[in-house]
């Protein structure tokens, strides 16, 4: 999953790094952030699906955990936009 997230970011990341300048390069950063952001999200969520604790249940609150993706992709997005 970090493969899945990290290829299409540098990928996304390293094509706005040229000569060109507006929409297309900030669109491409974004597009970068969003996907590092869900690929980093996205393997930190399956290794806690795979956490259990014996006698005691695991549960998943929804809002907490869409709220963690976004801050993810925030602080991904900080660094992409420092950086690119």
């Amino acid at each position: 999953m970090a493969l899945l997230g990290s290829v299409p970011a540098l990928r996304r990341t390293t094509r706005s790094t040229g000569r060109r300048r507006g929409e297309k390069r900030l669109g491409r950063l974004a597009l970068g952030a969003v996907s590092l952001g869900c690929g980093i999200w996205t393997t930190h969520f399956i290794a806690m699906i795979g956490f259990s604790v014996d006698g005691t249940g695991v549960s998943y609150d929804a809002a907490r955990t869409l709220l963690r993706l976004v801050v993810a992709i925030a602080v991904v997005a900080c660094g992409v936009f420092l950086v690119g």
